[in-house]
């Protein structure tokens, strides 16, 4: 191999990840490693061989065993597979979209949620369903789709112990009133949800609930591309910070406003 030997101590743990995850997880036995890892014995014996020379497997009373520095390692890479596998279905996402600046803090950890060819309603279902148990729920509304705004207004006012507080981009606040007139005087005669206005400078919706996970709305082609969720912490407060630096200058909405 070439390259410094942080390169190749990387390599090693790319290409024997899976041997070096079965002893981590106690297989120990030579016979038992073969059989789950579905190589031949000559091949394992050279990959021990490499995983003990770099420190992290030693062989004990005829046992594989990992050390130390071989479950920390292990720990490291599991965790960054599973952060650069959330990258990589952002970018499912958010690849046909230029310009979205999406904080790293967001995307480290997020699931994502398409919507499906079957059920193109899934993404807005997701939504539904995280906001649901919610005492508390902020959010950005840059765009909408009035086609979804009954399903959301119903579950919003459903629960009479919810607090929402929603910022609107003007034109799309005027657009939904003009549907569902009906739906939008019924939130804002509720004293436990609070609309406002202002122009918004991101083009990706974005929730808060709970102080507990954040979620951004990618819009595209007419709906919704997707859905990413996140209940990190680094998350949270990423989307808290957009909250409120969109909703400083925002002005309430009230019935008296709207029918001036």
């Amino acid at each position: 191999m070439t390259g410094t030997p942080d390169d190749e101590f990387q390599r090693l743990l790319l290409r024997r990840r899976a041997v070096l995850r079965a002893v981590v997880d106690g297989v120990d036995d030579k016979r038992d490693l073969v059989e789950r890892l579905e190589i031949p014995r000559s091949t394992l014996d050279d990959v021990m061989r490499e995983l003990a020379e770099a420190g992290l497997v030693s062989y004990d009373d005829g046992r594989w065993r990992p050390t130390s520095v071989g479950r920390t390692a292990q720990a490291i890479h599991a965790d960054y597979t599973e952060r650069v596998s959330g990258v990589a279905d952002a970018a499912s996402v958010l690849g046909a979209v230029p310009d979205i600046d999406i904080g790293r803090a967001m995307l480290d950890g997020c699931t994502v949620h398409e919507p499906g060819n079957i059920l193109p309603d899934r993404a807005v279902t997701t939504f539904v369903e995280q906001v649901r148990a919610a005492d508390e729920l902020h959010g950005l509304v840059p765009q909408a789709l009035a086609g979804h705004v009954p399903s959301v207004h119903e579950e919003v006012t459903a629960d009479q112990s919810m607090e929402v507080e929603l910022v609107f981009e003007p034109a799309v606040f005027d657009q939904l009133f003009d549907v569902y007139a009906a739906e939008m005087t019924r939130a804002l005669e509720t004293d436990r949800i609070e609309f406002y206005r202002t122009p918004l400078p991101h083009p990706y919706g974005l929730w808060v609930a709970d102080e507990a996970h954040a979620g951004v709305v990618i819009y595209g082609g007419g709906g919704i591309r997707g859905i990413m969720v996140n209940d990190t912490d680094a998350a949270v407060e990423w989307a808290t910070e957009r909250y409120r630096r969109a909703s400083a200058e925002a002005e309430p909405i009230t019935l008296a406003s709207v029918e001036s």
